[in-house]
């Protein structure tokens, strides 16, 4: 990782030289400012940006058939949910595997969320494996495409019969994409109602609590992804190295406001159309979509960690040295 510091210059005419006890006192300063605002600087880009290893397309059933996206891995990522056109309909799928290094099995549709009259996709199911939230066009909605909820009992049971969010998280304009938090009480998704395609968030006290009002990220982007810990959101919008990336936004605590916008780096963007964005909930594996095939990348643990202790123990060094030295 390089971290480029600028450093503004001073001219020795600008200000008075300091004896030679107060210019030892100056230095040891400067140097404890300067290695500061180095690992100030380091950490904040190591933890902007997440390393990932090298993409390798997602073995077996899953990238059979024709478009297939939208994925959704369950919390032990032996199940993904996606959205397959593979019978000429949009639908929703499911396929498992028996461990992390088997190839995904024969995808099947979910037969509970079928619904001739449309589209249905973009599922996200909860980390304990019992609720999705999805968009369909399915007779019922409010308008356009609405976001729907199903439960079940069990990671064994089929689903339930589906049920339209109404009010306030649906609208008569576009509403999908959506992603539930870990603990179920937010809803990232994508709405049209007051700024096309915007992502909004909305939120309730509890799983019998109604939803709030969503409120607008300002941000116009869809396919969104909430990372486990809720500290990282995905989403997918114009970007710098094609049509369509996947970009990323950040915070230090879920209390607080995501930071800017960060595109996530090639071999993950590309200059073909990506999106799909799907963290696993370990935090070990990123899914995405791209030139017709579904990819899984390892994310490399960050090294801001690492550099934040070296960076500390240079620090340490050079304080102690030049402490000694103005004795």
């Amino acid at each position: 990782m390089h971290c480029l510091i600028s450093v503004p210059s001073i001219s020795p005419r600008s200000i008075d030289l300091p004896a030679p006890r107060t210019r030892q006192a100056w230095n040891f300063l400067k140097t404890v400012t300067f290695v500061t605002v180095i690992v100030m600087t380091c950490h904040q880009v190591a933890s902007a940006q997440l390393q990932f290893g090298q993409p390798t397309p997602v073995l077996g059933d899953v990238n059979g058939g024709s478009d297939n996206w939208e994925t959704n891995v369950s919390s032990d990522q032996l199940t993904i949910y996606f959205y397959s056109n593979r019978a000429g309909l949009g639908q929703i799928y499911t396929s498992s595997r028996n461990s992390l290094d088997d190839p995904w099995g024969e995808a099947v549709e979910i037969i509970e969320l079928h619904d001739d009259a449309g589209f249905s996709g973009s599922p996200d199911v909860s980390s304990d494996g019992l609720t999705m939230v999805y968009n369909s066009l399915r007779s019922g909605g409010l308008g356009a495409r609405d976001i729907w909820m199903t439960t079940r009992d069990s990671t064994t049971d089929p689903w339930g019969e589906p049920t339209n969010l109404g009010e306030p998280i649906n609208s008569g304009t576009f509403e999908g994409w959506p992603t539930l938090s870990h603990d179920q009480l937010s809803l990232y998704y994508t709405s049209s109602r007051n700024l096309e395609n915007e992502l909004v968030v909305s939120h309730r006290e509890s799983l019998d609590a109604p939803w709030t009002e969503p409120v607008g990220l300002g941000i116009q982007g869809g396919n969104a992804d909430i990372s486990a810990d809720g500290l990282t959101l995905f989403y997918v919008t114009d970007g710098p190295y094609g049509a369509y990336d996947i970009w990323m936004m950040t915070r230090d605590d879920v209390s607080s406001e995501f930071g800017n916008p960060v595109a996530l780096p090639e071999p993950i963007n590309s200059s073909s159309d990506d999106f799909s964005p799907n963290l696993s909930d370990d935090g070990s594996t990123f899914y995405f979509y791209s030139r017709g095939t579904v990819w899984q990348a390892a994310v490399v643990p960050e090294p801001s960690g690492g550099l934040l202790s070296i960076m500390a123990a240079l620090c340490l060094a050079v304080c102690r040295r030049r402490s000694m030295a103005a004795v």
